[in-house]
This record gives C-alpha cells, structure tokens and sequence, in this order.
C-alpha cells in the first residue's frame, strides 16, 4: 500500500505520538488516525518554526535527500530536495511573499512555489500567490497573483460578479473566499467559470451558503447565509508552466 513518510527538518524539542478517532458521519473516514503533536518549551518570548516534508510512496522512496537552504532575512523558508534520474525540486514557502533570491540565482516573490530541474536543466516551475519564481533564463513572471472583486449576488452554488478574471488561468480547482464577519469560512472550491448577462458567473461545489436560521422558533424570518451581496472576494492564482 501507499506509506507517508513524514521528515522534520529541525526537530522539536517533545514529540507525542497520538490516535484519534474521526466522526463517522462521512463515507470512508477511518476508524483511527495516527497523528503526531511537535512543540518547544522554553522561556516567555519564544518563538518556534516547525518544516517538514511528507513523502508518500509505494515500494521504494523516491527522495534521496532534503536541505534546507538558508535565507538571509524574511519569513520565506526553502527547502532543496533530491529525486531520482539527478533530479532536484526547489520548494519555496512565505507568509508574506516578500521577494527573496538565493545564491544560485533562482528568485521567489510568492506564498508557495516549486522549481524542478534535471541534469538537462530547468523542466518546470510552479507559483501559487506570486508573481516570480525562476532565474535569468527560465522563469514565471505574472502581473498579478490574486483575483480580487465584490460578490454583487448569490444563489445556490453561484456567485455572480462584475470582476472580469484574468484571461489566460483555469480558474478551475481553485479556491475562492468571501470576506464575512461570521464564525465560519466562506470559501470554496470553483468548478466552473461562464459569463451570462454582462457579469462573471462563478460555480462553486456543491453548497447553498446556509448557515442556520434567523430565528429557529420563527421560519418566515428566513436564513442566515455564509456571507452577503457587495462582500469582497479573492482568489490565490496557481501558475504552472514547463520549460522547453
């Protein structure tokens, strides 16, 4: 079968291995989970950074090694793993998307991003929330690195705008979040993109944005929803692109 293995690349100073059992409201929810809780403990003040990799496999690991790469100031982490075939993945992770660049070159201005070379050189690169990642001679350099508009109306598993999108991105499996000042997030997945009537037409899964009552004890008051017209919205643009 497939096994997850789980490389921290500073470890903690206590580990506890734990199990759980998850709801069994949903279909092939497991009866117990393994998981595990990593802290420090130290003085008041401090502050701790936990990065690790989860490899899945099945058969043979296919990571042959993993470093972390130092970077002279920000949030931004970096880690350089190696694969079979002299492969090498670069993988960038920031809170921020302040603009980093290492020593070999390669440049980061984004939330998450991978860069894949090979023995024949860069093959392909991935950015989530940004707009750089690459070096001089291969790189994705986009002008904008989210979609961001108002919510103008709502129905079941729709939300329409007059935000145009951005033209050359499948918005498809990407994530859209409505601002709201509710207990519970309102976001979710995109799986369809038109235009109808002058406005852009969003499909999201399956949902009608219901959160309860108004009044449980008085129905006609109507619902509460996960968030209302004239909300702000946003979506993290994911660019890819292959090289050669």
């Amino acid at each position: 079968g497939v096994k997850l293995r789980w490389t921290m690349l500073n470890p903690p100073g206590n580990i506890s291995i734990c199990h759980g059992d998850p709801p069994a409201n949903k279909p092939g929810n497991p009866r117990r989970l393994t998981y595990v809780i990593a802290e420090h403990q130290g003085k008041a003040g401090l502050t701790s950074s936990f990065l690790s990799l989860i490899e899945a496999y099945k058969g043979v690991r296919q990571v042959l090694d993993i470093e972390e790469i130092g970077v002279a100031s920000g949030d931004a982490k970096v880690v350089k793993v190696s694969l079979p075939s002299e492969r090498t993945d670069t993988l960038f992770f920031s809170e921020t998307g302040d603009r980093i660049t290492l020593e070999s070159g390669l440049a980061f201005n984004g939330l998450f991003g991978i860069f894949s070379e090979s023995a024949n050189g860069p093959e392909w690169a991935s950015i989530t929330g940004g707009t750089i990642i690459g070096n001089n001679t291969h790189a994705i350099q986009r002008h904008s690195s989210e979609w961001r508009g108002i919510v103008r109306s709502r129905a079941a598993g729709e939300i329409r705008t007059d935000a145009t999108p951005p033209g050359t991105i499948d918005l498809v499996g990407s994530y859209i979040t409505v601002e709201n000042d509710n207990p519970r997030d309102a976001c979710y997945r995109i799986v369809r993109v038109t235009q109808s009537e002058g406005l852009t037409v969003i499909n999201v899964e399956d949902t009608d944005f219901i959160r309860g009552m108004v009044d449980d004890l008085d129905y006609p008051r109507g619902f509460l929803y996960d968030f209302e017209p004239e909300q702000p919205f946003r979506v993290i643009l994911t660019w890819y692109e292959k090289f050669g």
